[in-house]
């Protein structure tokens, strides 16, 4: 075999090994996450959720035939700026906080440079001036019973679509 064959030969290979290498990177970010259904029961299940970052859509994963964490009680998926039905607002209210902040009372620099807050990861002219138009004074977004009443709210006048999560969530389209 002549040096020209060798050296062709060599970086098909380099490019063969560069490629599978940076496949098995982008699978190794990949992480699972075990997340518990929300059901108006006492009664709950985990559903292993592979998800490739923190910034992409879960993918959907089977759980033996139960309904999935993200999965509307009523089985139903609204439309963007469509008002959740009071059978489903607390579920959905419930499916916003695990998803946005897992529970927890935190403040966060968002993506936009503005704080996000509380349980429903608020921002506070979002906060504010839903809290205004419902009638709701002094209220906090870091008060855990004010942001559900404001999210509960919100989601009444067909806002779901301030959260990211609703899409994520399948809340809405």
């Amino acid at each position: 075999m002549d040096n020209d064959k060798k050296w062709k030969l060599f970086w098909y290979l380099l490019i063969l090994i560069g490629v599978v290498v940076v496949g098995r990177i982008i699978n190794a970010r990949a992480t699972y996450e075990i997340r518990p259904e929300i059901k108006p029961t006492s009664e709950a299940s985990a559903v292993v959720v592979k998800t490739a970052s923190v910034a992409s859509k879960p993918r959907l994963a089977q759980d033996s035939g139960q309904k999935l964490w993200f999965t509307p009680w009523s089985g139903r998926v609204y439309g963007r700026k469509e008002p959740i039905d009071d059978v489903d607002i607390e579920l959905v209210v419930e499916k916003l906080i695990e998803c946005e902040s897992g529970g927890a009372n935190i403040e966060v620099i968002d993506t936009n440079g503005k704080y996000s807050r509380g349980i429903l990861q608020f921002q506070d002219s979002s906060f504010y001036g839903w809290a205004k138009l419902a009638g709701l004074s002094g209220v906090s977004p870091l008060q855990p019973r004010d942001a559900r009443l404001v999210a509960r709210w919100a989601l009444k006048n067909g806002l779901a679509s301030h959260w990211t999560c609703s899409m994520l969530a399948g809340i809405i389209q």
